[in-house]
C-alpha cells in the first residue's frame, strides 16, 4: 500500500509537455522578451550593415578595375600612335668624340674634360628625371586614392538610398553612353545623391537625353533645382529612422540632496 501511494504520488509530479497542473504558473518575463527583441534587431541590422559594405567594397573596386584597364589602353594607343624618340636627349647630350690622335696631348685633355662634363650632366639630369618621377607617382597615389574613396562613399550612398547596385552599374552605363560630359560625371559622382540621380536618368530616358544635351553648368542647376527634390523626397523614409524608444525599467535610489543628508527626517508643515 506504501509503495502504491508513492507511485500515485510520482505520477501526480509528473507534467508531459504542453500540459500543467493547477499549482503550477506559467511566468513570462516581460523584459527578457523584449530585451531578445531588442538585441535581435541590433543583430540584424549589425548584419544588414556588413553586407552592405561588402557589397560597396566590390562594386567600388570593380569600378577602379575597369578604369585601371581604360588607363592602360589609353596608354598603349598613345604609344602606338606617338613612338618616343631620342633627338632631343641626344642634341641636349652630345657624347665628345675621341681625338683621331691619341697621342695628342692636347687634343685628349679636352676630350677628358668633355667626357666629364658630359657625365656630369647625364648624372644631374637623371636626378631630374627620377625625382619628377618620384613626385609624379606621388600625386598619382594621392589622386587614386582620393578617386577611390570617392567611390567608396558613392557606392554607400547609394545603397543608402536603396539604390540596388547591379541596376546601377547597368544605369551608369546608359548615363556614360548618353554622351554626358566627363564634367558632369564626376559631379553626379561627388554628388550625395549621385546614385540615385543615375537612376532616376536610367528611368526617365527623355529627362537624360535633356540632359545630356546641355553644358555641365546647365545640367547641374537641372539636376539640382528639378531632379534632386524628386530623388530626395522618395529617399527620405529610406535614410532617416525613428528616434529610439527611451524606457525606465526597475526602481531607483532616491537621491538626497544637501538639506536632508543634514537634517535627515525634517518635514515642513
Amino acid at each position: 500500500m506504501q509503495e502504491d501511494a508513492n507511485t500515485q504520488q510520482q505520477n501526480d509530479e509528473i507534467v508531459m509537455p504542453g500540459q500543467l497542473n493547477e499549482s503550477q504558473e506559467v511566468v513570462v518575463d516581460s523584459d527578457s522578451s523584449t530585451d531578445s527583441g531588442e538585441n535581435h534587431e541590433e543583430k540584424s541590422n549589425s548584419f544588414q550593415d556588413r553586407i552592405n559594405k561588402v557589397t560597396a567594397d566590390k562594386y567600388a573596386e570593380q569600378r577602379r578595375a575597369n578604369e585601371l584597364q581604360n588607363e592602360l589602353d589609353k596608354l598603349k594607343a598613345n604609344q602606338n600612335s606617338a613612338p618616343v624618340t631620342q633627338a632631343s636627349v641626344e642634341s641636349e647630350l652630345k657624347s665628345p668624340e675621341i681625338p683621331e690622335d691619341i697621342f695628342d696631348d692636347e687634343a685628349m685633355r679636352k676630350y677628358h674634360a668633355e667626357t666629364s662634363e658630359y657625365n656630369r650632366k647625364v648624372a644631374s639630369l637623371e636626378a631630374k628625371a627620377a625625382l619628377e618621377y618620384q613626385q609624379q607617382n606621388q600625386l598619382k597615389k594621392q589622386q587614386e586614392k582620393k578617386q577611390q574613396e570617392v567611390i567608396n562613399t558613392y557606392a554607400s550612398n547609394a545603397l543608402r538610398d536603396g539604390v540596388d547596385i547591379e541596376k546601377l552599374q547597368v544605369a551608369e552605363k546608359t548615363v556614360m553612353d548618353s554622351g554626358i560630359s566627363g564634367e558632369l560625371a564626376n559631379y553626379l559622382l561627388s554628388e550625395p545623391n549621385g546614385g540615385k540621380i543615375v537612376e532616376f536618368l536610367h528611368d526617365n530616358p527623355e529627362t537624360l537625353h535633356d540632359i545630356a544635351r546641355m553644358d555641365p553648368i546647365s545640367a547641374g542647376i537641372k539636376i539640382q533645382s528639378e531632379i534632386k527634390p524628386v530623388v530626395t523626397s522618395s529617399t527620405s523614409n529610406l535614410s532617416s529612422a525613428p528616434a529610439p524608444h527611451t524606457e525606465v525599467r526597475g526602481g531607483g535610489v532616491h537621491e538626497q540632496d544637501e538639506f536632508e543628508k543634514n537634517y535627515p527626517g525634517v518635514e515642513f508643515i
